[in-house]
């Protein structure tokens, strides 16, 4: 492997050794229910690496594809939905997708020492991805956009990519890492990393900021963020009851001056914690109320029309730059990669799994 070639000094991302000691000095003035809320605990529960300890291990964060599902998502004209996924991209999502794989290669050469071009991570983001685009059209804006546990985090490297209002939090350090590196390369100048020392909320919020578990835990309703949009996918159900309850809270007070105020989501993820029915009984307690299920989950704070949202998703989610017709780009040509830049896990993956991998 060879040396990264650039340094700490030359990011807006974390370091490591900077996120460790950031939340170091955070930990003392924390109580006891918000470390009880704010664990990793689906992650730990089937030990998926949680923490790295040098930059350079981040590598492995790029994208993962050992699920047995992933083989499926190959298929011609595969559906998965709990991302809302469609094997199918249009020329536009295309060379979307390309213009994010080649600023994920060269960073990821230069920083952690190891080209690595994302495949299935990347390509079931298109997916969320379409329907934000299609939300903004809707509304005649580009939204502003929250996303607690971003997991890789390409929807929000996308929405960035795009010049879209985001921000994030995740309570796992290793994807933290990964994401503060992905949002830096992918939002260039636009992005503020709140886990640096002395950083506050007091930046342009129309930017793209990353913000840590110990600072998001302090938001009460005095929170200064303000937003149209929450997405939280595939964790809902991963989420301990105090975790759960300030992300409701903390959503009523980031949203309450915008008319859109719709709290999103495909899957509530693992039910540690929390099923489907009761994520929906505990959405409308907080006074969120349901305005569809298909093809994505999606409530809106009371007093809300939900009627442009509804129209936009009356013949599924729409792609980007061309019909569903027109989507005949399939992942096999559109995230096909080298051998030399493919994730660490995609030789074990086609062994375990039996997959054609897009690999050369």
């Amino acid at each position: 492997m060879a040396a990264p070639h650039s340094t700490p000094d030359t990011w807006r991302a974390i370091s490591t050794a900077d996120y460790d000691a950031a939340e170091t000095a955070a930990l003392p003035q924390l109580s006891i229910p918000t470390m009880m809320g704010f664990q990793p605990a689906a992650f730990q529960s089937v030990n998926w690496p949680t923490n790295v300890r040098t930059d350079a291990e981040l590598v492995r964060y790029v994208d993962h594809n050992f699920e047995a599902e992933t083989k499926l998502m190959y298929e011609p004209q595969a559906e998965f939905a709990p991302v809302g996924f469609y094997n199918g991209f249009t020329e536009t999502e295309a060379a979307m997708a390309t213009q994010m794989r080649d600023k994920i290669a060269k960073m990821t050469a230069e920083r952690f020492g190891r080209a690595v071009r994302p495949m299935s991570n990347l390509m079931v983001q298109f997916g969320p991805y379409r329907c934000m685009e299609a939300l903004s059209a809707a509304y005649g804006r580009k939204l502003s956009i929250i996303e607690p546990g971003p997991g890789a985090g390409y929807l929000g490297a996308l929405l960035a990519q795009a010049g879209y209002s985001y921000a994030s939090y995740d309570v796992t350090q290793a994807l933290y890492l990964w994401q503060s590196h992905l949002l830096d390369v992918t939002a260039e100048g636009a992005f503020t990393e709140l886990a640096h020392k002395d950083a506050d909320l007091t930046v342009d919020r129309s930017s793209v900021i990353h913000m840590p578990w110990w600072m998001f835990a302090q938001q009460f309703d005095d929170t200064p963020l303000r937003y149209d949009l929450v997405y939280s996918n595939s964790n809902l159900g991963e989420m301990n009851s105090m975790a759960f309850r300030q992300l409701m809270l903390f959503a009523k007070s980031a949203m309450q001056d915008s008319e859109v105020a719709a709290f999103t989501f495909f899957s509530p993820g693992m039910p540690r914690f929390h099923t489907i029915e009761s994520v929906d009984a505990e959405l409308q307690a907080f006074g969120f109320v349901p305005v569809m299920t298909s093809p994505f989950y999606c409530y809106q704070l009371a007093g809300r029309d939900p009627s442009k949202i509804t129209e936009a998703f009356k013949d599924g989610i729409p792609h980007i730059g061309g019909t569903r017709a027109e989507a005949t780009l399939d992942v096999n040509s559109v995230f096909a990669t080298s051998q030399e830049e493919a994730p660490l896990d995609v030789r074990l993956t086609r062994w375990f799994h039996g997959w054609d991998a897009p690999v050369s």
